[in-house]
């Protein structure tokens, strides 16, 4: 299953628009590219452009604010903020190669290295309890692979995620539900100045 979500981007107070595939969401938001402000990272996705309204499109909306070092997201298909271990484990086993930039193996072994990733959560279903474990600075592409393997296939109970918790970046992940998540993402953007337009905001659920 796939679609698109809305993103906005803005940066000295210029607003940018793209609408994204799903499969464009992680690579894209969770990159040392985007964290650091490389400026090649944009255009680097061929994301439409068409679009052009600050609201929720299709899964939701994602807003990446340069001005505040914030990210405010809601949408129910792709973590924002951490990645898996099950997701790197599936990427390596439908061929994705470390060689490519923008695939989730590569853009995690860079987000180590520049040491955004500080930690990786283990979650027990039936403790309902979340532990948090280091991430070795030196670590290589054959520990990821390993990790990703073991996450998926030898230890079901727990899903591994990769935090990218060593920023100065805040991200906020909201409630992926029309009303309540709509309702807070309106909130968040009017006390950071950002402009909207009812008609258009409210568009998405007439």
């Amino acid at each position: 299953m796939s679609g698109e979500v809305n993103i906005c981007i803005r940066k000295k107070g210029k607003l940018t628009y793209r609408t994204a595939h799903t499969g464009q969401i992680s690579p894209f938001i969770n990159n040392a590219k985007l964290f650091t402000g490389d400026r090649g990272h944009l255009q680097s996705f061929r994301m439409r452009t068409e679009q052009g309204d600050l609201c929720f499109y299709g899964y939701g909306l994602i807003v990446v604010d340069y001005d505040t070092k914030t990210i405010i997201d809601s949408q129910n298909y792709v973590d924002v903020g951490d990645i898996t271990a099950s997701s790197i484990f599936y990427e390596l086993s439908q061929g994705a190669s470390f060689s490519d930039p923008n695939s989730l193996p590569s853009i995690l072994l860079d987000l180590i290295h520049k040491k955004l990733v500080a930690h990786y959560d283990l979650y027990d279903y039936e403790k309902k309890k979340h532990v948090k474990y280091k991430v070795p600075e030196n670590m290589v592409k054959d520990d990821l692979k390993n990790i990703g393997y073991k996450s998926w296939v030898d230890n079901p109970a727990f899903l591994r995620s990769y935090l990218i918790d060593n920023t100065s970046w805040e991200i906020i992940n909201l409630d992926d539900s029309w009303e309540e998540g709509a309702t807070e993402f309106k909130k968040l953007l009017l006390e950071r100045g950002f402009p909207i337009d009812d008609k258009i905001w409210n568009s998405y659920y007439d």
